[in-house]
């Protein structure tokens, strides 16, 4: 979906119509009468006429000349074009930002770098405050936009991100669990000698090892 850009015309004419609004003549209808029994205003339709007559007077004599000049109008059109314009940028690079961060975690095929191995300490605090800054990034129905390729682009990052967190952390946690059960098998074949080990001794290894091929497997 392309978004079709601010024009100087699209803001003109919605001056001209809010202008339209200011200065349209205020009626004595049922509508304005309604609203003052609701306010509990209590005005004689003498006196209304009278009121309604005199703001309608004074709105025309002080909008008669146009409540923006043309200068003005200008002004004010590029002012908007030039803030909408600021915003989308604004959006794209922040997406950028985000997609650059993901890089950290390695290419788009899910390649993991540093999990578990040299810096896997220094690794796992950055994913925890990268995961802290996925959360705190806004739901895309609240970028204040109808662009839907942008809004794809958000969802798109944003899911990667915190795919990628899950998985990091999921591996991690694997890794460290497998080098307790490692440890364990360790302890059990120490203790007792390898030449010396028992038939419960390698029931519970068995079981360690159905354990470590668990946690691959979840990996």
């Amino acid at each position: 979906m392309v978004v079709v850009p601010v024009t100087y015309e699209d803001v003109q004419e919605f001056i001209v119509e809010q202008e339209r609004i200011i200065t349209k003549a205020i009626k004595n209808d049922l509508a304005l009468q309604n609203l003052l029994r609701k306010n509990g205003i209590d005005v004689s339709e003498e006196e209304l006429n009278k009121i309604v007559k005199k703001v309608n007077r004074q709105m025309k004599r002080k909008y008669s000349m146009g409540w923006f000049t043309r200068q003005s109008r200008f002004q004010v059109s590029q002012q908007i074009i030039q803030v909408e314009r600021e915003s989308n940028k604004a959006k794209m690079d922040k997406l950028g930002d985000v997609g650059n961060v993901l890089k950290l975690f390695g290419d788009e095929g899910g390649k993991e770098t540093g999990v578990g191995g040299e810096g896997g300490e220094e690794n796992s605090v950055l994913d925890e405050e990268i995961g802290k800054l996925i959360k705190e990034l806004p739901d895309s129905n609240l970028l204040g936009t109808k662009d839907a390729e942008l809004i794809g682009q958000y969802d798109d990052i944003r899911d990667r991100l915190s795919n990628v967190i899950r998985r990091r952390t999921k591996l991690e946690k694997s890794i460290s669990r497998i080098r307790q059960v490692n440890e364990r098998v360790y302890q059990i074949l120490k203790s007792k000698g390898a030449h010396a080990a028992q038939d419960s001794d390698e029931d519970e290894i068995r079981k360690e090892i159905a354990r470590m091929r668990h946690l691959l497997a979840l990996s």
